[in-house]
């Protein structure tokens, strides 16, 4: 378990899903050679240590903004019309 303050940890949780959604949004408008590929690899990075994390968390309050972070990642990424295994 990351050792530093549980407001920390939720702060970072929330930062994950901020730069998800950026990714999520350039790569369906196409913006600098970003697509929606690349929202995908960063899925499939972001989730396995969030879900591992998870798992090890202690703090209700990091648990809760890991759990939410989890469930808009998971929004964002059907919302675009990505399976969880792959693009559509």
């Amino acid at each position: 378990v990351y050792k530093w303050n549980d407001k920390v940890r939720a702060a970072a949780a929330n930062a994950l899903v901020g730069a998800y959604k950026a990714l999520v949004k350039a790569g369906a408008a196409n913006l600098a050679g970003i697509s929606l590929a690349h929202a995908k690899e960063l899925f499939e990075v972001l989730v396995k240590p969030l879900s591992d994390q998870l798992g090890k968390e202690d703090s209700l309050a990091a648990s809760d903004a890991m759990l939410d972070a989890f469930r808009e990642v998971l929004v964002v990424h059907d919302g675009q019309g990505m399976k969880l295994a792959g693009i559509r």
